[in-house]
């Protein structure tokens, strides 16, 4: 446990700058000892937002009392300093927030970059990574012993107008900056001993080119026999023009290690991605939020500096390698790092001897449960009297219903929001479709029901999925948290790989289940429900058209032939692959765990992948044309996207830590569907998603089948983790496996750009969701129905009531019906909101 030290000086350092005013430091104390037990800052700055230059104030330094934050007191010290400040006619501010409020206006990270391994690993503010001792970390981040920028000094008095020129057409580039002069330099600036740092860059004839700065904030270390406080810097603003951006923070880096720090901390906003990886930071727990008050705008992308910068990089490239020199030289580089990964074995790129390969190991009597499993699920092994297809053919085709149906269903639906003038326009438009092109329309459809079992089932598929343009990731897929941690797996480090193992070894035994027919078919009381769309669930990916997608699906029950059985693994912007099935046998955990343990050190070691995923996240047409180019460039690309489709499911081995609650669940399903989208193909029927904190989230695409189908996936695993507390009890012998195989797409400039046009218009839709997710635990359906209600109903009308109270008017509202009682049967839809239900719960 960590407790921020705050001394004298660092608190006038950071609470009086030029323009500070007595009656902006707001406190509470105790009437008969004078004790402080709350506090609130305001300190002016002049803040740009765009084009916009504003007096604002900066909000800091809200702490109340443990004892006393439940009295409220923090609303009444926010209403406080609001009331002190606009006494100064100022009616602005900006502040920041570990929490998310509505609404922020960009959202930014912390870094850490071990300074002193040993001591951060004895006081548990870093962990060694599995398979990692405390030697090679060390040695991992080791540094040198000097700088090497030439010019490299402390900051001085005379360098103030410098400095300040720098740090102005600096701050230009960014969307929301404060603007300095000279006397907010001087104290923001120049170095104090334990308060900030600042190093300049001296070139020809006394011109300063470049500056870096850092503050110092300890923190003490609770209840630790050997260590008392943690030296922590904080990366204040870095600014370059002739020294790269790379080296001045290395240099960084190695003055705070002499200056005695443990560790440097740095958010990932400005230019800070340029470095933080390659500098070896590590990614850290929590979010931190922009927020200004009082004031509206557009949401800020953190990283436009980073793409804009990247993009004026690539114009000054004058040649490049060609494509087979780039091979050869990732041959060699591959071949000196990890050595020889071929086999005798087809691998999955060889499509021929692959097949050859299935074809014959079909015919083998598959035991995937087999002895190493046996313990962990018994009835994996039991035949159910049912098989799960055996229903199909026996399934009722979808019904047409009657015209006058349709047409009153409609107006029935209008009602609560129509006028009584525009019911009347409305009935009337009816009334002349039900006796004119309507009747001509109903009998077509009657016709294509004579000839179809399911009339609906392509138009629905193409409407409702393949022909929509716009991205699927952020507006068509489904995703979600799982639901481990309310049990079993609450967030813990170092446990992903481990859990991931388990969690991919259920999910390999639900398609076993499915592929040999033993998952019971599901039934609405005694009717049996289409199973269809659970053929969709593994080895099923979307292809992007140019005017439409397609979906192929490779999965087929053993009496059907060979089906796919191999797993792609992303991780860091690459892709891996690996056979789930060995000798007939599915992998167990440890086997499996071996097998992302491969992967994850690949990754840890070496540069991040190019990413190309990212491209399943642009919108249709342009990922259409992009794939055509990528295939053109290399035929090679062609079987690996093949590999990609044909796959059982895509795991992500996510480097996020949502650190999610049973209670809430924001962070953990925002992360599901707004993550990385280098390690999401989010054209598969199904990612699993691996996060760093040991939890998981999943997203999948829409078009192959409906939520419902996770959910019952998501239950078994769900059970089967409960039944064996979250571990493997089966034995952990690992049998010689081949390693996995890296998916290395062959990739040129144009889809290097697309590459980064994809994750620029995926990270600006991602910042305009707002995702709240929490559990209601005060009741539940039991309760309701104890009330003689339909636990449905009571939500509609309660949802209805919250939205009436709010807007004063019905609130329009969607709601899913099934149809898997016919053949092929998915979704219908409900109109909830009649007028009988909008009048009943008027406030």
């Amino acid at each position: 446990m960590f407790r921020f030290d705050y001394s004298p000086n660092f608190l006038k350092w950071a609470l009086r700058p030029p323009g500070w005013l007595p009656q902006w430091h707001c406190g509470v104390r105790v009437s008969s000892n004078k004790k402080l037990v709350g506090f609130i800052s305001a300190i002016p700055a002049d803040i740009r937002i765009y084009d916009t230059l504003k007096k604002m104030v900066e909000i800091n330094f809200l702490c109340v009392h443990k004892k006393l934050r439940s009295k409220r007191v923090a609303p009444v010290l926010i209403r406080e300093i609001t009331r002190r400040v606009n006494i100064e006619g100022i009616f602005q501010a900006v502040y920041t927030a570990g929490v998310v409020l509505p609404k922020p206006v960009s959202t930014c990270r912390y870094w850490h970059r071990s300074l002193n391994p040993r001591k951060l690993v004895e006081v548990k503010f870093s962990h060694l990574s599995r398979n990692m001792t405390l030697q090679r970390t060390m040695k991992l981040y080791r540094l040198p012993d000097s700088t090497k920028t030439p010019g490299l000094r402390p900051m001085e008095r005379r360098d103030i107008r410098q400095v300040t020129e720098l740090l102005l057409k600096f701050l230009k580039r960014f969307q929301l900056a404060p603007s300095m002069g000279d006397e907010e330099v001087s104290h923001w600036f120049l170095p104090q001993d334990n308060i900030i740092d600042t190093f300049v860059v001296e070139g020809a004839g006394g011109v300063l080119t470049d500056f870096t700065s850092f503050y110092t904030l300890p923190s003490t270390v609770m209840h630790h026999p050997l260590h008392r406080s943690l030296k922590a810097a904080y990366s204040f603003y870095n600014v370059h023009t002739q020294t790269p951006l790379l080296d001045l923070m290395n240099d960084a880096l190695i003055l705070a290690k002499l200056k005695g720090f443990d560790v440097f901390n740095a958010l990932d906003l400005m230019e800070n991605k340029v470095f933080l990886e390659k500098l070896k930071f590590g990614i850290g727990d929590g979010n931190l939020q922009y927020y200004l008050y009082n004031w509206k705008c557009p949401p800020m992308d953190p990283d436009k500096a980073e793409f804009e910068k990247l993009a004026e990089d690539v114009k000054k490239v004058k040649t490049r390698p060609t494509d087979q020199e780039l091979l050869d030289l990732y041959g060699l580089y591959k071949q000196a790092t990890v050595g020889d990964v071929n086999t005798e074995r087809p691998g999955m790129l060889d499509f021929k001897g692959k097949a050859k390969w299935d074809a014959w190991n079909s015919r083998k009597v598959y035991n995937y449960a087999g002895t190493r499993g046996e313990e962990m699920d018994n009835h994996l092994s039991k035949a159910p009297p049912e098989t799960t297809f055996q229903h199909q053919d026996a399934l009722p085709s979808l019904p047409v219903p009657s015209l006058e149906t349709s047409l009153s269903k409609y107006l029935n639906a209008v009602r609560p929001f129509a006028s009584e003038e525009e019911f009347k326009a409305t009935l009337d438009i009816v009334n002349t479709f039900q006796e004119g092109v309507g009747q001509e329309l109903h009998q077509k459809l009657l016709q294509k029901a004579r000839t179809n079992r399911n009339w609906l089932e392509e138009w629905w598929l193409d409407v409702a999925y393949l022909e929509v343009r716009i991205p699927s990731q952020l507006n068509v897929n489904f995703a979600g948290p799982g639901p481990y941690l309310e049990h079993c797996w609450l967030p813990e480090e170092g446990s992903q790989l481990q859990r991931a193992s388990i969690s991919t070894w259920h999910t390999l035994q639900y398609w076993n289940l499915i592929r040999t027919e033993r998952l019971h078919p599901q039934k609405a009381g005694k009717l049996p429900l289409d199973m269809d769309q659970f053929r969709m669930l593994f080895c099923t990916c979307k292809v992007p058209g140019v005017k439409k997608d397609t979906i192929r699906n490779y999965f087929k029950t053993e009496s059907e032939g060979p089906c796919p059985s191999h797993v792609v693994v992303m991780c860091r912007g690459r892709m891996f692959t690996f056979d789930a099935v060995c000798d007939r046998q599915i992998l167990t955990p440890p086997e499996i765990l071996r097998q992302l343990s491969y992967v994850k050190e690949c990754c840890e070691g070496e540069p991040e992948g190019d990413g190309v995923s990212a491209l399943t996240s642009e919108e249709r047409t342009r990922w259409a044309q992009t794939r055509e180019h990528l295939i053109s460039i290399d035929p090679h690309n062609s079987n690996i996207l093949e590999t990609i489709q044909s796959s059982l499911f895509v795991l992500s081995l996510d480097e996020t830590k949502p650190y999610s609650s049973p209670v809430n669940y924001t962070n953990i399903t925002r992360a599901a569907l707004t993550g990385d989208p280098t390690i999401r193909w989010g054209d598969k029927s199904y990612n699993s998603i691996s996060f760093a904190d040991g939890t998981f989230g999943t997203t999948c695409d829409h078009a192959p089948f409906d939520a419902m189908v996770l959910v019952s996936m998501s239950w078994y695993l769900d059970q089967q983790i409960k039944a064996t507390e979250g571990k493997w009890k089966g034995s952990e012998a690992v049998r010689a496996v081949h390693r996995p195989e890296e998916l290395v797409f062959t990739v040129d400039e144009k889809v290097r750009s697309d590459i980064r046009h994809a994750k620029q218009q995926y990270l600006e839709t991602a910042q305009d969701l707002q995702i709240v997710c929490y559990a209601f635990t005060a009741f539940g359906k039991d309760a309701i129905k104890q009330k003689k209600l339909h636990p449905d109903t009571f939500v509609q009308l309660a949802k209805q009531l919250a939205f009436q109270r709010m807007h004063k008017r019905p609130g329009s509202c969607y709601e899913t019906a099934m149809t898997r009682k016919f053949y092929h049967g998915r979704t219908e839809t409900v109109r909830p909101c009649t007028r009988r239900l909008s009048t009943g719960v008027k406030p």
